[in-house]
């Protein structure tokens, strides 16, 4: 009797393990699908990939296809979505305009919006851009004002007079004026987001790489209406 019991418990337990590595492997199985975006595969989805906005903007340079990254300072994801943005850049057809925006959800994004355009004009704007982030994230920088910018940047080629004279100017003022008007009638709710052609609102919600491909996509769609329109 004994014997029996322990043969129906060595039994049990295999069942037992036989399950569990199945809900293991499953697991695995998903986390791999998941993980690789192979669950986005496909075309573009309106609702699931990209929001069609009820007003399109009207593209700021109407002779080319217009990408707008909406992005912060402050967004850690902001910052993570800058390797998989530039290696896209590098494919990016000739007629497509890319452009980057700080969005200000407050008074207090108001700094960085108005930096963002200031380091635009200096020729170093790529390292100022990376540093900025590295400042936020990776040093826990607090910014109070333009003079704690100014002063961080001066050690990373920023011209302080130049800075200080594009952060002022009446031409900051009507872009920044600008770029809200436009973000408040983009829809956006959070950031990083793509703007593709002022009509196509791609979020990450499925994913960075994903947001890009969507991006691809729309922006080929756009450049076949295009050559429609022009037949």
């Amino acid at each position: 009797m004994a014997k029996k019991r322990e043969n129906k418990v060595t039994r049990a337990r295999q069942v037992i393990g036989g399950f569990l590595a199945l809900i293991a492997i499953g697991f695995l199985v998903m986390s791999f699908y998941f993980g690789t975006d192979l669950n986005n595969l496909g075309p573009a989805v309106e609702g699931e990939d990209y929001t069609l906005l009820d007003t399109p903007l009207t593209n700021q340079r109407r002779d080319s296809i217009e990408v707008i990254e909406y992005f912060s300072y402050r967004c850690i994801h902001c910052m993570n979505f800058e390797p998989f943005l530039k290696d896209w850049l590098v494919e990016i057809p000739e007629n497509v305009n890319f452009a980057r925006q700080h969005v200000v959800f407050s008074t207090s994004d108001e700094l960085f919006a108005r930096t963002h355009l200031a380091i635009q004009q200096s020729p170093n704007y790529p390292s100022l851009h990376n540093r900025l982030f590295s400042a936020v994230h990776e040093r826990q920088k607090q910014f109070t004002d333009v003079a704690d910018i100014i002063s961080y940047l001066e050690d990373y080629d920023l011209d302080p007079n130049q800075f200080n004279r594009s952060f002022t100017s009446t031409r900051t003022d009507r872009r920044l004026t600008n770029n809200r008007s436009r973000q408040a009638r983009s829809q956006l709710t959070a950031t990083p987001a793509l703007l593709v052609s002022g009509k196509y609102l791609i979020s990450m919600n499925n994913g960075q790489p994903r947001a890009l491909e969507v991006a691809s996509e729309l922006i080929e769609r756009e450049k076949n209406l295009k050559l429609k329109n022009l037949l």
